[in-house]
């Protein structure tokens, strides 16, 4: 995997941008014994693409915010067939007062994943997640942390089917 900034990371700028890109191959031999028995080569061809971006409004002590973004696509070949997965996924959260004693924060995310093949029937997996997380912070007491989640998932087979 390789990374490269894609905006200069100065901490004056209220924007940092990095981006991020992957490839990657496997070839494997399957084999059973002395491989006469059983025998199978699976070949994986995996790609990523991804993006971040961070900062602040006005001044960091008052608002924090961030968001990502992510592909990746994943093919499989065996010699009985062949499956593959897209996926996108996006992830991002506003911070409020980070260095007060009640610092809190709104996120979501929601992913993507197509999947299909000779292997597999053709479906989509979807999650999404939102909500709210924070801290109570007292000198000389333990903090405690909240999270208010919510999220939900989905399967849905291909109307092409």
């Amino acid at each position: 995997m390789a990374a490269a900034p894609l905006w200069p990371q100065n901490p004056r700028h209220s924007l940092r941008l990095n981006g991020w890109g992957g490839f990657g191959f496997n070839y494997t031999n399957i084999g059973a014994g002395d491989g006469s028995f059983v025998s199978s080569n699976s070949r994986d061809l995996i790609s990523e693409l991804g993006l971040d971006a961070s900062g602040f409004l006005y001044d960091p002590r008052l608002m924090n915010y961030s968001f990502s973004t992510f592909w990746d696509r994943n093919s499989t070949g065996v010699d009985q067939g062949s499956a593959s997965a897209n996926g996108l996924n996006f992830n991002g959260s506003l911070s409020f007062l980070p260095e007060r004693s009640f610092p809190f924060s709104f996120y979501f995310s929601r992913g993507s994943t197509d999947q299909s093949g000779s292997l597999i029937p053709a479906f989509t997996t979807t999650t999404s997640q939102w909500g709210l997380r924070g801290q109570l912070k007292q000198q000389r007491l333990a903090h405690l942390s909240y999270n208010l989640g919510f999220g939900r998932t989905s399967n849905d087979l291909s109307p092409n089917l």
